[in-house]
């Protein structure tokens, strides 16, 4: 590039009729003006590469392996996020040490009770279940789809980023399954209350007296549907205790 350059001045000199002289001392400076440039550029590119790799590396360093790590320590330790939760007194989502680990709104609330409370006796939500107990009094059906739609959204996403588990729509019910390892305490209390009566021993009635010592199913849920399942476990809870209480 600089040779050939150096000849198309040299030729355009000629032709004009400038001397050599002039010539020579040009050609020097053309020279060196070129392999300043080069050396310019390349120093330049040399700093756009020391730039590019410092982002790089603070990138991977600021946002990259945190959550990597995270799910890298919680699978080599077999450690999970969120190992309980609680329906009996209050709503609550605990992790493996027993403190809150969840903060959700009470609508959300209420889904979670109207999934988990109905999964033990195998009813699982249809569409018109959640519409009836979530918007009972809008006639607006195209209103309710869009709202109802959005909030299975948001329980699907909050199950997903949490670890808790899944919902799926088949056969005209939503499905929940909750993730291993993830307990919720009305599964053994039901089991426990259905008992056929005629065998009662020290933990079964320690661990019912400890949930009738809780109170109701979800206090703070206000709606009408759950009224039905709060009456259920009382009246089941009373003929437990009472069978054990009357045991021999």
């Amino acid at each position: 590039m600089v040779r050939s350059r150096l000849l198309i001045f040299k030729g355009a000199f000629l032709s004009a009729g400038i001397p050599v002289s002039v010539l020579g001392k040009t050609q020097g400076i053309i020279t060196s003006l070129e392999q300043e440039t080069l050396v310019g550029i390349a120093v330049l590119g040399l700093l756009l590469g020391c730039i590019i790799l410092g982002l790089q590396y603070a990138w991977a360093k600021w946002f990259g392996p945190a959550k990597d790590k995270a799910q890298t320590k919680a699978k080599s330790t077999g450690l999970i996020r969120h190992a309980r939760i609680e329906l009996i007194g209050r709503f609550r989502v605990l992790d493996k040490d027993g403190r809150e680990s969840l903060n959700v709104s009470p609508q959300m609330r209420e889904l979670f009770a109207l999934f988990l409370l109905g999964k033990p006796k195998g009813i699982n939500p249809t569409r018109e279940m959640i519409g009836e107990a979530f918007w009972k009094d809008d006639s607006d059906t195209e209103k309710v789809k869009s709202r109802r739609s959005t909030l299975m959204s948001k329980f699907r996403k909050i199950l997903k980023e949490e670890e808790l588990g899944t919902v799926k729509f088949r056969d005209g019910v939503w499905l929940l399954e909750l993730a291993e390892g993830v307990e919720c305490d009305i599964f053994p209390v039901y089991r426990w209350l259905k008992g056929d009566g005629t065998e009662h021993d020290a933990e079964e009635a320690r661990k019912i007296l400890i949930a009738a010592g809780k109170g109701t199913i979800c206090p703070g849920i206000k709606s009408e549907w759950i009224q039905e399942y709060r009456d259920a476990y009382k009246k089941m809870m009373r003929e437990r205790l009472g069978a054990i209480i009357l045991d021999d």
